[in-house]
């Protein structure tokens, strides 16, 4: 009972299946590892860039920051809070270009404009925009009046297309 003997003709053979290497999912599927530790690559240069690179980082982040600041100056606009929504957009202002061009922020003022953009191919309509934005905020925070609701939609239109204009030009 214990005993098995050794078969004298075998039974007939039945094909187990295909071999893997044959099978066209698993050849697809060794790809995903090594995509995603391109990917992880990719990633960890960014990173490693944005924490490196100040230069690179404050570019990035300017037209966030700008955009925040652009939402404030909105708020100030509907409360009709005139001294806030001018502040507002000067710091908007001074920030966005102080990122951008990796300057001071708080340094930035009209009469620096000139400074800031020499040697750059910067529009004149829009370096007048600038000029103008930076003139009504200091008109705003020393001598308030004068200045309508419709003169504050202005100056944020005129905001919204002077950094839209950065951001379209990579300058």
């Amino acid at each position: 009972r214990d005993i098995i003997y050794i078969k004298e003709t075998p039974q007939k053979f039945l094909p187990r299946g295909g071999f893997l290497h044959t099978n066209r999912l698993f050849f697809w599927l060794q790809l995903v590892p090594i995509l995603t530790l391109g990917l992880c690559y990719l990633i960890n240069r960014k990173t490693q860039r944005l924490r490196t690179d100040v230069r690179y980082a404050r570019k990035l982040l300017a037209p966030r920051k700008a955009k925040q600041g652009i939402s404030r100056a909105r708020v100030c606009l509907e409360r009709k809070n005139l001294a806030g929504f001018y502040d507002c957009v000067f710091t908007t202002l001074q920030g966005y270009l102080g990122d951008r061009f990796h300057l001071p922020s708080q340094g930035i003022t009209a009469s620096v404009i000139d400074e800031i953009t020499s040697g750059k191919q910067i529009s004149p309509e829009i370096l007048s925009k600038l000029r103008d934005i930076f003139k009504e905020c200091d008109m705003a925070r020393y001598a308030a009046s004068g200045l309508r609701q419709q003169d504050m939609q202005q100056t944020l239109n005129r905001l919204q297309e002077a950094i839209d204009y950065f951001e379209a030009n990579k300058i």
